[in-house]
């Protein structure tokens, strides 16, 4: 995959566009970011993250309504998991809730994370694979030089 810092717009809450959309019958807001992809479809913010210490906590993983990553500890993985507030510091959209939406079981998707404190930057990354239709693949996690060993995005 290729990681790129393209220009953003910055998702808060007073400033960004908002949108509910129902992946299997619930309701869920997203922000949304004007793609700078070249992609008519616009980004969804899956995190916010200022403090990696801080942020997230077994707590927030086990109080999410829907988990489709892993928890270690307080170790989480941003973006398997919902919790916190659109424009806050400690938001995770547990983006799975969207993959059945998103074409086929092999399509490229593209992500967008939000992270900072004082300076708050986007980063995206483009071209990941869905693997099994899925998002999340934490199939290899544990096993040694091989795809996806450490987890998390696509193939």
């Amino acid at each position: 995959f290729e990681l790129q810092v393209p220009t953003i717009e910055i998702c808060d809450a007073s400033g960004s566009t908002m949108l509910t959309v129902e992946p299997n019958g619930r309701r869920i807001q997203s922000c949304l970011a004007i793609s700078s992809d070249g992609h008519v479809l616009p980004w969804v913010l899956f995190g916010d993250i200022n403090n990696t210490a801080s942020n997230f906590d077994a707590k927030s993983y086990a109080s999410s309504p829907t988990t489709s990553g892993l928890s270690v500890g307080n170790s989480v993985q941003v973006g398997a998991f919902s919790a916190g507030a659109i424009g806050a510091p400690g938001f995770s959209l547990d983006v799975e809730q969207f993959s059945r939406a998103s074409g086929d079981k092999s399509s490229a998707f593209d992500l967008m994370v939000q992270f900072g404190d004082v300076a708050v930057y986007s980063q995206a990354a483009f071209g990941l694979v869905k693997t099994n239709g899925h998002f999340i693949n934490n199939a290899n996690v544990g096993r040694s030089n091989t795809v996806g060993e450490h987890g998390l995005w696509g193939s």
